[in-house]
């Protein structure tokens, strides 16, 4: 699988910064694309499951969130964000992964971001 490459991704959504549950599943999705973070057990760190967590990606989140706290502000989701992000960004198989965030007002932030693609022309 050397060789494989993700096709083309991209994602947009608005997240609520007042509402946790939202924030923490907003940050999820952006690495949900990559099965070995959600689905493929035998990729997850050994003690993943053991400590409670749904998967990988539900851990890089949750741990995140333990240590710097719940992001209320545009600045403080988009520190989160790319920080989240960098678990498939990089990597062979997903290549340059970019993201951006805008804040709407109201507590409210819009997020745009792409994985994938080839871009070894």
């Amino acid at each position: 699988m050397g060789n494989s490459k993700s096709g083309l991704g991209l994602g947009h959504f608005i997240v609520d910064l007042k509402k946790t549950k939202d924030v923490r599943i907003s940050l999820e999705q952006l690495i949900s694309s990559d099965n070995d973070l959600t689905e493929n057990v035998e990729y997850f760190q050994d003690d993943t499951l053991e400590l409670g967590y749904e998967s990988e990606a539900d851990r890089i989140v949750k741990e995140y969130i333990k240590e710097h706290g719940v992001p209320r502000s545009v600045k403080a989701f988009e520190k989160a964000a790319n920080k989240v992000f960098e678990a498939i960004s990089d990597q062979e198989y997903f290549c340059v992964c970019e993201l951006d965030v805008i804040g709407i007002g109201g507590g409210k932030l819009v997020i745009a971001y792409a994985y994938g693609g080839n871009y070894d022309f």
